[in-house]
């Protein structure tokens, strides 16, 4: 069972079941963390003791754990009479998986780069998401797919050229002895798990971020469990709403039997209004900031989240990169009523241009003769492990030293962030830019009416040139 609305009633629902001795095997929320774990406790609370826990709850991190060792711990009961609960946290099966479409394209650009295997291997887990066997991959030697089939595979139908290419890639695969059942993941095999059961008194409890409801893992949460999502009503700009904000507020004033006045309440959403982690966090820090008192005013709130502002500036420049002009002036207005120096803001903004040069530079000059192939453009594959495999070997270790020490993550989005970007727009916004400093240093100009003319040319639609003068210039 799914809901997605009244998910209040939907959890009490489920918990006073668990209560009345009614636990289903499995159970899956999904949405924001803060509600997800909140769900969570409330669940362990219900059919686990504390006395318990130190025998019969494991808890693993999705992100990093061996999905073998989960399946083993589903198949092995628990000490004594008590449930065992196994909670993934932040899983990542069942989530959002990325269009066909967009994965072929990749395993195309990597067969037409010559990457043969990687191709060959995308391909075959491709397949294997989509239910294929050994025996179907066979069949891909005819000519032609039905083209239902094709569309149902890849996302679309295929061009007769894409169609001989998969052949190729098929019978490649088949050369180096790959299969298809090689690469069934750990989403098969508990799928299978729970269809033919876990252990008696066992329950798995997942938390996830996003969820897509037609993988064959959400459907058997859904046939033998509990699942609810939890929705967060945000903005066009991806801001909380407001109810969506004094509902995160109410529940975290409700833990301490704090209350807010309004204006503290506008401040703390300014401070953390696009996360609801982050606004739950500084909403508490301010409760235990005014200790017994019970209401916290915009004095409170201004000490208790002082520490905020160097997270300020990189977000600020996260949404220079994005071209995000609600953001920027939003962010840029939060960091000047903090004081924060102009000089620093130019410095910093200054850097993210030097990276975004270099990125492109490396995209144009080192992965374009390298990676793209005749009639078609190097395109930045949008998963990282495909970069990683395919592409970060391609760059020169001239050009990863001038970029510095960073994490080939960091590499990957500041390799993303350049595409939307053209190198004579580069260099023309650092040209703006060293004149907006001679503006500051040299006139009597205010930072703000400085900063907002170059955020908005900067903002502007790509390929639109930075040209205009400064005000005060």
């Amino acid at each position: 069972m799914t809901s997605h609305a009244g998910e209040r009633e939907t959890l009490d629902r489920i918990l006073l079941q668990a209560r009345e001795g009614k636990a289903k095997p499995v159970y899956a929320f999904v949405g924001e963390r803060f509600f997800t774990q909140q769900a969570a406790k409330a669940l362990i609370d219900v059919v686990l003791r504390p006395e318990d826990r130190t025998w019969n709850l494991e808890r693993f991190e999705g992100q990093s754990v061996a999905w073998q060792r989960v399946i083993e711990t589903l198949r092995t009961p628990g000490f004594g009479s008590s449930p065992k609960v196994v909670w993934v946290v932040d899983c990542m099966l069942a989530g959002n998986r990325r269009p066909p479409a967009v994965v072929f394209e990749e395993i195309l650009g990597l067969w037409g780069a010559d990457r043969k295997k990687p191709a060959a291997e995308a391909l075959l887990a491709l397949l294997a998401q989509a239910g294929w066997s050994d025996k179907d991959l066979h069949a891909t030697t005819s000519p032609v797919l039905k083209p239902e089939e094709e569309v149902r595979l890849f996302g679309r139908q295929l061009q007769s050229e894409e169609q001989k290419e998969l052949v190729q890639i098929v019978g490649y695969a088949s050369s180096l002895g790959l299969s298809v059942s090689a690469f069934k993941s750990a989403e098969d095999e508990l799928v299978g798990l729970l269809r033919s059961g876990l252990a008696p008194r066992v329950i798995l409890l997942l938390t996830m971020g996003t969820v897509d409801e037609k993988s064959l893992l959400w459907k058997a949460i859904n046939k033998v469990g509990h699942a609810v999502v939890f929705s967060v009503e945000r903005e066009r700009s991806q801001a909380l709403s407001r109810t969506a904000m004094e509902k995160v507020v109410r529940i975290v004033l409700g833990r301490y039997g704090k209350t807010l006045t309004p204006a503290a309440f506008d401040l703390l959403a300014r401070r953390g209004g696009n996360d609801v982690d982050i606004l739950a966090n500084e909403v508490e820090k301010a409760c235990l900031w005014v200790g017994e008192r019970e209401q916290i005013d915009v004095a409170d709130v201004l000490s208790a989240t002082s520490d905020l502002a160097e997270s300020w500036v990189f977000d600020f420049c996260a949404a220079l990169n994005h071209r995000n002009l609600a953001d920027c002036l939003r962010k840029l207005d939060d960091l000047l009523l903090r004081g924060e120096p102009a000089a620093r803001l130019v410095a910093l903004v200054a850097r993210e241009l030097r990276q975004l040069v270099l990125a492109k530079e490396c995209l144009q000059y080192d992965l374009e003769p390298r990676l793209g192939s005749k009639g078609r453009h190097f395109r930045l594959p949008s998963n990282y492990s495909v970069f990683q495999k395919s592409v970060l070997p391609q760059i020169p270790k001239a050009r990863l030293d001038e970029f510095g020490k960073v994490h080939p993550f960091v590499l990957f989005r500041r390799l993303q962030d350049a595409e939307t970007w053209t190198l004579k727009e580069l260099h023309a916004a650092v040209t703006e830019l060293a004149q907006l400093d001679l503006t500051l240093k040299s006139s009597g100009s205010p930072t703000r009416t400085l900063f907002e003319a170059f955020i908005f040319r900067w903002c502007a639609e790509p390929r639109r040139q930075l040209s205009a003068p400064l005000p005060g210039s």
